[in-house]
């Protein structure tokens, strides 16, 4: 178990990202039909996912028996009960149709050529990532439950360092209760605060990890729309919008590592965003991001400002978008030391 949680998870997540990382070879001209290795196939890369997240051994109704993520999401939703009227993990059944939607965009003629089908992509990929942390936050609260302090570990190992793109003080407390220092069950209630004020930024809700073992540990609240900012109560709900700052962590976090693709993954963040949603329903799944704001046309509209700028910088509108997309190259660093 602890190599499909610790090993095939990070894998499978990888494949994802690599389909997306594809598909910019894709627009940048690399052609997919011709290529002879298979390296770049983005096809292949959610393909290789799903494979890898559902198993060669696993069974459908009504047993659902098999080894891989698929199984462990489906113990995990039994503790939860959060199952469908068939038995299946509502997780699972999520992710099949996000996978399915995946398919659909690769299908399309010229797909991966035009910026819709990446921004995509990388909407899918986020969410399917995001429905996979969601058994793990189960079975760490059920392992914690029963007080088995190896596989508390297994999952926090796993779990917690995603936590990085959270509120950092909630990671860092959560990494000292779980990974500096073995389990206490005596913080358990503590622990499983902290990680339900962690389910709205990795993408999921109280209700999608619901109640463990009738009642044991209760489904958590949410957030109320006016929920308290920093003192303020805001009179509408802004609280999505509010989380572009996320985002901004994110690329923060990526720019610190060495990068051969130009920081392809901050630009993806920057280009289309992840944690700002503000419109999403079955049919909608709209992302407020970075570059939005950066190119937005209420800039010219709501500043007086705005043309002062624009004449500064030679009549260009997108000045500010083209000096933060210039500073992820390598050959951007005038742009990094002047902004």
């Amino acid at each position: 178990q602890a190599s499909v949680i610790l090993t095939v998870q990070m894998w499978a997540t990888h494949e994802l990202w690599k389909g997306i990382s594809d598909c910019f070879a894709i627009q940048n001209g690399f052609n997919p039909d011709a290529d002879q290795t298979g390296e770049i196939n983005p096809r292949k890369s959610f393909d290789n996912f799903v494979a890898l997240y559902v198993g060669a051994g696993q069974t459908a109704a009504p047993d659902f028996y098999g080894d891989m993520l698929y199984a462990n999401a489906h113990a995990a939703a039994g503790h939860f009960d959060t199952v469908d009227g068939n038995g299946e993990a509502l997780v699972n059944k999520d992710i099949r149709q996000l996978y399915q939607s995946a398919q659909q965009v690769l299908s399309e003629d010229d797909y991966c050529k035009r910026d819709h089908s990446i921004e995509s992509l990388w909407s899918i990929a986020n969410r399917i990532v995001a429905k996979m942390y969601v058994p793990l936050v189960q079975m760490l609260i059920h392992e914690m439950y029963l007080e088995s302090k190896p596989r508390v570990r297994m999952y926090a190992v796993s779990l917690i360092p995603q936590l990085s793109q959270c509120r950092p003080s909630i990671q860092r407390k959560l990494k000292t209760y779980l990974l500096d220092r073995e389990y206490d069950p005596k913080d358990f209630t503590r622990i499983v605060s902290l990680l339900q004020q962690s389910y709205d930024c990795l993408g999921f809700s109280c209700e999608e990890v619901g109640t463990y073992n009738n009642d044991a540990v209760a489904e958590c609240a949410g957030y109320e729309s006016n929920h308290p900012m920093a003192g303020f109560t805001p009179k509408a709900d802004v609280r999505t919008i509010s989380k572009i700052d996320l985002d901004i962590l994110a690329i923060q976090g990526l720019l610190k590592f060495p990068s051969s693709t130009n920081n392809q993954m901050a630009q993806l963040y920057y280009q289309y965003g992840r944690a700002a949603v503000i419109d999403q329903d079955q049919h909608t799944f709209d992302v407020l991001s970075l570059q939005k704001m950066a190119k937005s046309t209420y800039r010219e509209e709501y500043s007086p400002y705005f043309q002062e700028y624009k004449d500064y910088h030679n009549g260009d509108s997108f000045y500010a978008n083209d000096a933060i997309v210039s500073a992820f190259y390598a050959d951007g660093m005038q742009w990094r030391n002047e902004y």
